[in-house]
Formats: structure tokens, C-alpha cells, sequence
């Protein structure tokens, strides 16, 4: 079963904001070379590469914030945002909290947030729409692992 990430406008703020700066960043580069351009062919390829650059950063960054979404399969959660997947395997949770931590994670609002420690020491931080539904159903997929409030 998928769950959409559950979105704040504070992170919409901040996504979309760090994304259109760095388009805009890369306009403000491809103007600059035009209106003034580079006197050798060094300073072209640093502007041309940096442009593109801030271009694919800015809209990975505004892509995951519709491509990030939590897939519950048999044995597993698999967590998607944009490019880039996680699979976390049943056996390794150990448990699952409700948190407001700022910690980074694939979860897109600050106050509707689940953290995931892993049984190695590490941790996941999400935020599935629905989070009563989310936890309800990897208890039943995996009766081990122990969820608060």
C-alpha cells in the first residue's frame, strides 16, 4: 500500500523556494554570459557547467516534492523521493515514534513526523498521510515492532 508524504507549507516554502532560486541562479548565469560574455573559453565552460548545475539541483529539489511517497509491501517499507529509494526491511525496525524532530529525512511537514530506528543504530524520519492507518498496518505485517505516541 503507498502513502503519500504528508506536506507543510513551511517545507513548501523552503523546497520550493531553495528550487526557484537555483533555476533563477541559473537564468541570472545564461543573462550574464549573453550580456557580457566570458573573455575565454575556461570561464564559458565554468558558467555553462554551473548554470546546468543549479538547474538539475533545483528541480530534483522541487521533483521530490511530488515523488515522495512510502510504498508497504510484504516484508518491507520502501521510501521514495524523487531519484532516490530506501528499503528498510521489517526485521530491522525496531521501532516507530511520533516526533517533531527537524532531523533530514524524505518527510515533507515539520509536525507530522515518524521516526524509524533501525536496529543497527541508524533511523529514517517520514511523514505518510495518515500516519494511524501507516502504523496500524506494519503492525500487523510485523507484530515486533513497537510503535508510540
Amino acid at each position: 500500500m503507498t502513502f503519500q508524504s504528508e506536506k507543510s507549507l513551511s517545507v513548501a516554502i523552503t523546497l520550493w523556494g531553495a528550487g526557484l532560486l537555483l533555476i533563477g541562479l541559473s537564468v541570472v548565469i545564461y543573462a550574464q554570459s549573453r550580456i557580457s560574455p566570458p573573455e575565454s573559453a575556461g570561464e564559458h565552460i565554468v558558467a555553462l557547467v554551473t548554470g546546468v548545475l543549479c538547474t538539475l539541483f533545483g528541480l530534483t529539489v522541487i521533483l521530490s516534492w511530488f515523488t515522495t511517497r512510502y510504498v508497504l509491501e510484504d516484508n518491507q517499507l520502501i521510501v521514495y523521493a524523487f531519484l532516490w529509494r530506501k528499503r528498510v526491511s521489517f526485521d530491522q525496525i525496531e521501532s516507530i515514534t511520533q516526533t517533531n524532530t527537524l532531523l533530514s529525512g524524505p518527510a515533507l511537514s515539520i509536525k507530522h513526523r515518524l521516526i524509524i530506528l533501525h536496529k543497527k543504530g541508524t533511523y529514517t524520519v517520514i511523514s505518510p498521510v495518515n500516519q494511524e492507518k501507516f502504523t496500524g498496518l506494519i503492525q500487523e505485517k510485523a507484530p515486533h515492532i513497537r510503535v508510540d505516541s
